[in-house]
């Protein structure tokens, strides 16, 4: 019958097997999952390649000597020895250092689909939508069984009461888990029922958050009508849905604060608001009424100088003759009128008498130049058949009538001969 052993008996037992000297300077190489530092200044991950994993640490001195510590996906070689972590019974690489490889399969992965959906616009700013102020009613995508439900609610029942939420529960990770996820926010958007939608889950490694790195959880994301936070992992952790979300938060805890603003802020900054806008509004009513009063004592004593001045223009007006002796304005008129009719008489008289020796002048120039006076003094008018003056001689022809005309009567005559001027005869 074998020898009973105690579990501890059984592992310090293992231990010492792995303290064999061929595994206590190995060089492995693998790809980091799972990477975290600890406040203690300990670096613990998982060292895998794509069919088996081992958990590692590295301790505070060896972290201080290697500077840089890798991230998730970067593909290592570790430098260190095995052994038994007695109290877990579980056997770990204890790893003194870690020399970088180049990206692991998982990383190159992530950055070629980041590639792909940024380049299809998925990340852009000036798609990315504006979240509520104060939305009162929030949809969550996450897992019913985790812890984030309950960092969300106490974060937001903390901050603001009266917020209300509405869960589809789905599964975060492994086989359809992205489905889940990416049917879980179109739903969302059929149904309308909330105002801002968070898709959330706790930490781990990579190949733990896939599926919110997985294109059918990014196309759901980009068009959702409704504004989306992811809060995914943990602050060192980025997925895809960070990137296509209108609002990464870095924890579930930090989605509820941004999600949700301080109730107790709002009122006392409500109150200020107030305290202000009374404070503005008494200032404003007091300046205008003191502007009011001002215009008032203005019009006052402008209705009073007009008031003043109109009082002594009728002073003066008054003042004229013809309001206390009326009958005197109008003889002093009349006699002005009568002035004026006479002048006019005169000079309409002054006229007429012009007029008239101008017209006895020009009737004595006619009288002068008229034919009668000249057949007076024995002169004689020759006229043609047509009674026309005949002026020249020549104007005659042997054998045509004409009339004289003498002072006294007309006296038809027949031309029997005509005698020219020499200078006027023709050829």
């Amino acid at each position: 019958m074998a020898e009973q052993l105690t579990v501890t008996a059984l592992n310090r037992l293992v231990a010492n097997y792995l303290a064999n000297p061929s595994l206590q300077n190995l060089a492995v190489a693998g790809e980091i999952s799972g990477a975290r530092l600890y406040s203690s200044g300990h670096f613990y991950f998982t060292l895998k390649d794509q069919t088996a994993q081992v958990f590692c640490v590295m301790f505070k001195s060896d972290v201080q000597r290697q500077g840089r510590l890798p991230q998730n996906g970067e593909a290592v070689i570790c430098r260190g020895k095995v052994n038994l972590y007695e109290r877990g019974g579980s056997y770990q690489l204890q790893v003194r250092s870690i020399d970088a490889a180049g990206k692991g399969t998982v990383w190159q992965r992530f950055e070629a689909l980041k590639q792909q959906l940024e380049a299809k616009g998925y990340f852009d700013q000036a798609h990315k939508q504006t979240l509520p102020f104060m939305p009162r009613v929030i949809g969550l995508v996450t897992s019913q069984d985790g812890a984030v439900i309950r960092d969300i609610l106490h974060v937001s029942r903390r901050r603001f009461p009266g917020v209300s939420y509405k869960l589809i529960s789905v599964h975060v990770q492994g086989e359809g888990a992205a489905a889940e996820i990416a049917n879980a926010i179109r739903l969302f958007n059929v149904l309308n029922n909330v105002e801002l939608i968070i898709v959330a889950r706790g930490g781990g490694s990579m190949e733990d958050l896939w599926a919110f790195n997985e294109p059918s959880v990014a196309e759901a994301i980009y068009h959702s009508q409704i504004p989306l936070i992811s809060a995914v992992g943990h602050e060192t952790d980025f997925t895809i849905a960070d990137f296509v979300a209108d609002k990464r938060a870095p924890t579930p805890s930090t989605a509820a604060e941004i999600a949700v603003p301080v109730r107790q802020e709002l009122v006392s900054r409500l109150e200020y608001l107030t305290q202000a806008l009374n404070r503005n509004s008494l200032r404003q009513v007091t300046q205008k009424r003191e502007r009011l009063e001002h215009c008032s004592l203005r019009l006052e004593q402008a209705i009073k100088r007009r008031l003043e001045q109109e009082e002594q223009r009728l002073d003066l007006l008054t003042a004229h003759p013809v309001f206390y002796r009326p009958g005197l304005g109008l003889e002093h008129r009349r006699v002005k009128l009568q002035a004026l009719l006479d002048s006019m008489d005169r000079q309409i008289s002054r006229r007429q008498d012009v007029e008239r020796a101008r017209l006895a002048h020009l009737i004595e120039k006619l009288d002068l130049a008229s034919p009668n006076k000249l057949l007076e003094k024995g002169y004689i008018l020759a006229l043609d058949q047509q009674g026309r003056p005949l002026t020249e001689a020549k104007q005659l022809k042997l054998g045509e009538y004409l009339d004289l005309r003498f002072q006294d009567g007309l006296v038809e005559s027949k031309v029997e001969a005509i005698e020219l001027h020499a200078e006027d005869s023709v050829d």
